[in-house]
């Protein structure tokens, strides 16, 4: 479907001397973007949205990390532990190497904006004011996927219950919430810490 949108816009006046088109193709290609309601458009079409949506939704706060992103070329990092007055003199090292200077340069603008995204009001509405963090994003985003008569199945923390902040996103949960069942990790079927509630 993306390729059909892209080849049906070249052959228009849409944008200027396709610098625009040219660029959108580029990000396309390298955060390899899915779009559900073009990719399953006879299910947005004949029923609105998808019927029944399960998941685990990454638990993770969008922030770039930049001892992960240097532990891929240095292990001893995460193995050692290694803490951040450690690492900063590591990254005047590293920053050295061209290729791993653009590297940084480029994970740091994309967790930018990213968090600048999904921060924005006119995206995730319902979280202003709210941690910008995947699992609420997801759980906003499969409320806009799922039917009207559809259901929804997912694990995350509880956190989105008891947020001062998170008012707006309640009155968009609630009326749509039938079941709520929450869960300790006792049995340690999760790889998370026993004490989490979810």
């Amino acid at each position: 479907a993306q390729s059909q949108i892209i080849k049906k816009t070249e052959q228009s006046d849409l944008f200027d001397e396709k610098e625009r088109l040219s660029l959108v193709k580029d990000l396309s290609l390298q955060n390899r973007f899915f779009h559900s309601q073009l990719e399953f458009i006879e299910v947005f079409l004949e029923r609105g949205g998808f019927d029944v949506i399960v998941g685990n939704p990454p638990w993770v706060k969008v922030t770039f990390e930049e001892s992960g992103l240097m532990s891929d070329f240095s292990p001893e990092i995460i193995i050692r532990k290694e803490k951040a007055p450690v690492i900063a003199k590591r990254r005047t090292q590293f920053l050295q190497n061209e290729s791993y200077k653009k590297l940084y340069e480029n994970e740091n603008i994309s967790m930018d904006s990213l968090s600048v995204f999904m921060n924005g009001f006119q995206n995730y509405s319902v979280l202003k004011g709210q941690q910008t963090d995947l699992y609420r994003s997801i759980i906003s985003n499969t409320l806009n996927l799922v039917s009207l008569k559809g259901f929804i199945g997912l694990v995350h923390p509880e956190s989105i219950y008891d947020d001062p902040k998170g008012k707006v996103l309640r009155k968009f949960i609630y009326p749509r919430l039938q079941y709520h069942f929450q869960f300790k990790n006792e049995l340690k079927l999760f790889d998370i810490d026993h004490h989490n509630i979810f």
